[in-house]
């Protein structure tokens, strides 16, 4: 999954630079630089400070100057830095939205202004992005499921009944990530069918 986020992350460069190509003709074009904005929902999640690292070191190497900005979970906070990260002169920006329905108001501003944004790994709820990167969502849940339920013996096992079940635990991610949606939708379509018989309780859900 680490070397699949990586591809990701330079797809999404890779995407970004052609767009601003297009738009403002050179990376250092124009008298200066070109500023592209990434705006992290928080780096408390270990993978966005190595992706913010990696990024910004490809963008630099690709002649763009990085504005790099973490709202630490605080959806207000990341659509004042969106908009603020606008005021310096970005050109293009990579959002991972803390909430993808509340990021659609900063975005939008952002897009009316001529910036182009991707909303990266999380989608943002507006049809002003002009890209949207992510896995397989759905896939991811079905994945995990599945090496639970094959860590129970499924199918085949003869130990789980409907008078002994085999208890699991849902945990989901936040309601306000579209990424954990689609990520329950793909559990739910290999532990549903078990629980149906009778052989998986679900015994609690968060």
């Amino acid at each position: 999954m680490k070397s699949s986020r990586v591809m990701i992350a330079i797809f999404s460069l890779m995407v970004i630079g052609s767009m601003l190509l297009s738009a403002c003709g050179a990376a250092a074009g124009g008298g200066g630089k070109t500023k592209v904005g990434l705006s992290f929902s928080d780096f408390a999640t270990e993978r966005w400070k190595n992706e913010s690292d990696l990024m910004t070191k490809l963008l630099n190497e690709k002649g763009y100057e990085v504005i790099s900005q973490e709202a630490n979970h605080d959806v207000k906070l990341q659509n004042d830095q969106i908009d603020n990260m606008v005021s310096q002169g970005v050109k293009g920006l990579i959002v991972i939205a803390e909430d993808g329905a509340a990021a659609a108001t900063a975005v939008d501003k952002a897009a009316a202004g001529g910036v182009k944004v991707i909303a990266y790994d999380r989608l943002i709820k507006t049809k002003n992005i002009a890209a949207y990167l992510s896995f397989d969502n759905v896939e991811v849940g079905r994945q995990e499921a599945l090496g639970v339920m094959t860590a129970l013996g499924l199918p085949g096992s003869t130990k789980w009944t409907k008078d002994n079940p085999a208890k699991v635990v849902m945990s989901g991610g936040s309601p306000t990530d579209n990424n954990a949606v689609l990520v329950r939708q793909g559990q739910m379509e290999v532990v549903q069918p078990y629980s149906d018989q009778g052989v998986v309780k679900i015994g609690a859900d968060q």
